[in-house]
């Protein structure tokens, strides 16, 4: 979001997060025109760094946002039986 904001050139921005038993992947896609690719690319990497420390107000509000998210997803039939798989794949229970 911060990225689309700030660069008008930049058409879309998302960040994307897999767990996998023994280790995880994280990784940031966005589309821009080609022309612009290396500065999304810079105007990304520059967004990445400023996540390098996070004070305790910003952690407290990413795990109320978090424990929301969680709740509702618990009234959705669908992504509660997706969790509940997810959680049987990677425990091996």
């Amino acid at each position: 979001t911060q990225v689309v904001k700030q660069s008008p050139y930049v058409e879309s921005c998302t960040a994307f997060n897999t767990a996998y038993s023994d280790s995880g992947l994280f990784g940031v896609y966005g589309v821009s025109h080609p022309d612009k690719a290396g500065d999304m690319c810079l105007a990304i990497a520059k967004t990445m760094t400023g996540l390098a420390s996070v004070s305790a107000e910003e952690l407290a509000k990413a795990k109320a946002v978090l424990k929301g998210n969680l709740f509702r997803q618990m009234d959705d039939d669908s992504a509660l039986m997706q969790d509940m798989g997810t959680q049987l794949l990677l425990s091996g229970r």
